[in-house]
C-alpha cells in the first residue's frame, strides 16, 4: 500500500516536471505586445513605390525568374498541418505552447532580477527615506482609521447583546467588517493625497488592494463558520478554513504578479512564475484532500475518493500548463462549485430564517438560498461564456464544440433563472395564502381576515400556481433548447397540432377545464364552503384543473369533475335561514309559547358558544298547519355562513323541550289530540255487529 510521504513525493515530482516543461494559461491567453500601426499610404504613393522598385535591376531579374518558374510549378501539396484533424491541431498547439515556454524558462531569473533592479532604481530616484516614510504614513493612516472605527463600534455594541444567529452575525459584521472599511477609506485617501511617481503608484496599488480585501475575506469566513456551525459539520468547517488560506495565498501571488508586470517583466516569464505559484496551491490542496476529516463520526475513510480527487487536480494542473484555459476552468468549477454553492446557500437560509423569524415551512428563506446559489453559479457560467467566446481555439474541434459549450451554459443559466422565478412565485402565493387563511377558531365563526375575497383567493391561487408552474417549465425548456441550436419552430407547430388532436379526442377533459374556469370567474364556490350539486354534497376541500374535492359531512370525499357539477347550491355564502317545526297539543297557549321562545332566543344569543353564529336569534313564526293530533308551530333564525345550522338547531330543540316541560306545554300525541274539557264529547265508537250485518241502535 502506498504511504502518504511516498505519494506526495510522486506528486511533487510530477508537478515539478510540469513546471519545468510548461507555462501558464495567462501567457497563452494574453495578446502579444502591440506593434505600431504602419502609416496608411495613398494609391498614388503605392504606384510610385512600385515603379521605383521595377526600375532596379535586381528586382527585374528576380521577377523574370519567378514568372518563368510559375509556368512549370506544380500545385502545392497539402501541408501536414492542413491534413490534421481539429483535435490533432489542438493538441499540436498545446505542444507548441509547452515547447515555447520551455525555451523561455532559463531566462526567467534574469528577467526577475532586472525588474527588481528597476524597482530599486526608481526608489533611489524617489528617495529611499522619503519612500519608506510615505509608505509608513500610507498604511499607518489606514490602521488609524480602522482602529478609530473599531472603537466607535465597540462603544455602541457594549449597549446591546444578542443570542441568536442574526444578532451574532450583525455583531461580527460591525466588529470585523466595518473597521476594514474604515482602514480602506483612510488608506485610499492617503494614497491619493501623496504624490507618487507613476511606477511606484502602479507597484503599490495591488498591495493596497490586497491589504483591504484579505481582512474582508477573513471576516466573511469567520461569519460563515459561525452561521454554518463548526460542530455541526466538521468537514465543511475544515474546508472553509483551508479555502481561506488558499485564497489568501492567491491574493498575495496576484499582487506579486501585478507588481512584476508593472516592472515590465515579459509575459512568458510571468506565465512561468504563475505556474509555479499555482503548483504550490494545487500541492496544498492535494495534501488537505488526503488529510481531510471523515464525514460522520465512526465512518471509514474512502481513500479511493481521495485518490480520484488528487488525480483530478493533477489533470487540471496539466490542462492549465498546456494552455487549455477553458477546460481548466470547467473542471475546476465542477469540483468547487457544488460545495461552495451548498455552503453559502445554507448560511444564507439560516440567516434569513433567523433574522426574519420565519418558520421551517416558509418559502422565503428557500428563495434567499436559491438566489445565493444562482448568483454563485451564474457568475461562474458568465465567466466561462466569456472565456469560450474570447478564446474559441482553446477547445478541440473549434467552432462546433465552442457553440455546443456556449449553448449548454446558456441553457443551464436559463434553467437556474426559471427555478428562481418559480420559487419566488411559490413564495408569494404561499405568503398570500397564509394571510388569507382564517386565523381564528373555525367553530366560532370568526376568521383572521374576515374578507370574502380572501376565501376566493384560497380557491384561485392554488390553480394559478399550478398553471404558472407549467408555463414557466415549458418556456424554460423551449428557451434552453433554442440556445442549444434546436429549431423550436417545428416543435411549437407540432405541439399545436397535437393539442388540437387531444382537444378532439378528449372533449370531456376540455369541457371540465373550461367549466372550471367559468366556475372560478362566477365565484360559484370557494374552499371551505358547503355546496350541493345533484347527488353530491359536502365541504369544498381543494381544486385541481379539472375537478373539485367535496368532503361529505359523514366523512366520504367526492372528486367531482367540473363538467358534471351543473347547477350548484351554495349553503355557506354570506348567511342562511334555518327553519324547523314543532307539533304541540291543540290546547297549547300560543302567546305563552311566543314568550317562552323569546326568552330562549335571548339566552341563545348571549351564549358564548352559539351566540357568534346568530345574526337573528330564534323566533316563533306562528302556526304553520293543523295536524291530526296537534298543531304545528314554525320557528326560524338567521345564521352566519359556515355550516353550523344543525348544531345551533339541536341546542334550540333542547332548550325548547326543557322550557315546555317546565311550563306544562304538551307535545302532540294521540292522548292530547283533543282538549280535556271536550274529551267527553268525543263521538262514541260504533258497537260490534251481531253477525247479521246490522248494528244495534
Amino acid at each position: 500500500m502506498t504511504t502518504l510521504p511516498s505519494l506526495f513525493r510522486l506528486m511533487a515530482a510530477a508537478i515539478a516536471v510540469f513546471v519545468l516543461g510548461a507555462a501558464s494559461l495567462a501567457a497563452q491567453e494574453l495578446p502579444p505586445p502591440a506593434r505600431p500601426a504602419p502609416t496608411e499610404q495613398t494609391t498614388e504613393q503605392k504606384v510610385d513605390q512600385l515603379l521605383q522598385l521595377l526600375g532596379q535591376d535586381d528586382v527585374r531579374a528576380l521577377l523574370t525568374q519567378k514568372l518563368a518558374a510559375a509556368g512549370t510549378e506544380q500545385p502545392p501539396e497539402l501541408t501536414p498541418q492542413s491534413q490534421l484533424s481539429d483535435l490533432d491541431q489542438w493538441a499540436s498547439k498545446r505542444r507548441e505552447h509547452l515547447g515555447r515556454l520551455a525555451r523561455d524558462l532559463p531566462g526567467m531569473s534574469t528577467q526577475i532580477i532586472a525588474a527588481l533592479g528597476r524597482l530599486c532604481d526608481e526608489i533611489s530616484n524617489y528617495g529611499t527615506a522619503v519612500f519608506l516614510l510615505h509608505v509608513s504614513i500610507l498604511f499607518g493612516a489606514g490602521l488609524a482609521g480602522g482602529i478609530a472605527t473599531n472603537r466607535i463600534i465597540a462603544m455602541q455594541a457594549s449597549r446591546r447583546n444578542g443570542a441568536n444567529i442574526g444578532k451574532e452575525a450583525s455583531s461580527v459584521v460591525s466588529r470585523r467588517l466595518l473597521p476594514v472599511f474604515g482602514y480602506g477609506i483612510a488608506a485610499t485617501a492617503m494614497f491619493l493625497a501623496i504624490q507618487w511617481s507613476p511606477l511606484l503608484s502602479a507597484v503599490l496599488l495591488p498591495w493596497l488592494a490586497t491589504s483591504i480585501v484579505l481582512p474582508l475575506l477573513f471576516a466573511f469566513t469567520g461569519l460563515l463558520r459561525r452561521v454554518v456551525g463548526r460542530e455541526a459539520n466538521a468537514r465543511r468547517d475544515f474546508w472553509i478554513v483551508r479555502w481561506t488560506w488558499l485564497l489568501t495565498l492567491a491574493g498575495v501571488f496576484w499582487a506579486l504578479l501585478r507588481t512584476l508586470e508593472n516592472l515590465d517583466v515579459p509575459r512568458d516569464t510571468l506565465g512561468l512564475l504563475s505556474s509555479a505559484m499555482v503548483s504550490l496551491l494545487f500541492l496544498l490542496a492535494c495534501i488537505w484532500i488526503w488529510r481531510r476529516p471523515v464525514g460522520d463520526p465512526g465512518s471509514e475513510r474512502a481513500r479511493s475518493i481521495d485518490v480520484a480527487l488528487i488525480f483530478g487536480l493533477i489533470i487540471l494542473f496539466g490542462l492549465r500548463l498546456a494552455g487549455a484555459g477553458v477546460l481548466f476552468w470547467i473542471g475546476l468549477y465542477a469540483l468547487v462549485l457544488p460545495g461552495l454553492a451548498s455552503t453559502l446557500g445554507i448560511a444564507a437560509r439560516k440567516l434569513a430564517t433567523d433574522i426574519g423569524t420565519y418558520g421551517e415551512s416558509d418559502l422565503r428563506p428557500v428563495l434567499v438560498e436559491r438566489g445565493v446559489r444562482l448568483a454563485i453559479v451564474g457568475t461562474a457560467i458568465l465567466w466561462l461564456i466569456f472565456l469560450v467566446r474570447a478564446h474559441p481555439n482553446s477547445l478541440p474541434d473549434g467552432a462546433l464544440l465552442t457553440s455546443i459549450v456556449v449553448g449548454v451554459l446558456h441553457g443551464a443559466l436559463i434553467l437556474l433563472l426559471a427555478d428562481l422565478v418559480w420559487i419566488a412565485i411559490k413564495s408569494m402565493i404561499a405568503r398570500r395564502l397564509e394571510l388569507s387563511t382564517p386565523a381564528g377558531n373555525p367553530m366560532s365563526g370568526q376568521t383572521g381576515g374576515g374578507q370574502p375575497q380572501d376565501d376566493r383567493l384560497l380557491t384561485i391561487l392554488p390553480i394559478l400556481r399550478n398553471m404558472l408552474g407549467i408555463i414557466i417549465a415549458a418556456v424554460a425548456v423551449m428557451t434552453a433548447l433554442s440556445e442549444l441550436g434546436v429549431n423550436i419552430g417545428p416543435l411549437l407547430a407540432s405541439a399545436g397540432i397535437f393539442g388540437i388532436a387531444i382537444g378532439f379526442g378528449s372533449q370531456t377533459l376540455v369541457k371540465d377545464i373550461i367549466s372550471g374556469v367559468f366556475y372560478m370567474i362566477d365565484d360559484a364556490f370557494r374552499v371551505g364552503e358547503y355546496i350541493q350539486s345533484g347527488s353530491y354534497r359536502g365541504t369544498v376541500e381543494s381544486f385541481s384543473i379539472r375537478s373539485v374535492k367535496l368532503r361529505h359531512h359523514r366523512g366520504p370525499i367526492f372528486t367531482v369533475p367540473f363538467g358534471s357539477l351543473g347547477a350548484v347550491e351554495n349553503m355557506s355564502r354570506d348567511w342562511s335561514i334555518d327553519k324547523f317545526l314543532v307539533t304541540v297539543a291543540f290546547d297549547t297557549d300560543i302567546a305563552k309559547v311566543r314568550a317562552i321562545t323569546k326568552e330562549i332566543g335571548k339566552a341563545l344569543k348571549e351564549d358564548p358558544e352559539f351566540g357568534p353564529f346568530l345574526i337573528e336569534t330564534v323566533k316563533l313564526k306562528g302556526v304553520e298547519q293543523f295536524g291530526e293530533y296537534g298543531m304545528t308551530l314554525g320557528f326560524g333564525m338567521m345564521l352566519r355562513a359556515g355550516g353550523q345550522s344543525s348544531m345551533v338547531r339541536r341546542k334550540a330543540y333542547s332548550m325548547l323541550k326543557d322550557a315546555f316541560a317546565q311550563n306544562d306545554i304538551q307535545f302532540a300525541s294521540m292522548a292530547g289530540a283533543y282538549p280535556t274539557s271536550t274529551r267527553s264529547a268525543r263521538p262514541q265508537e260504533p258497537e260490534a255487529s251481531d253477525g247479521t250485518g246490522t248494528v244495534e241502535e
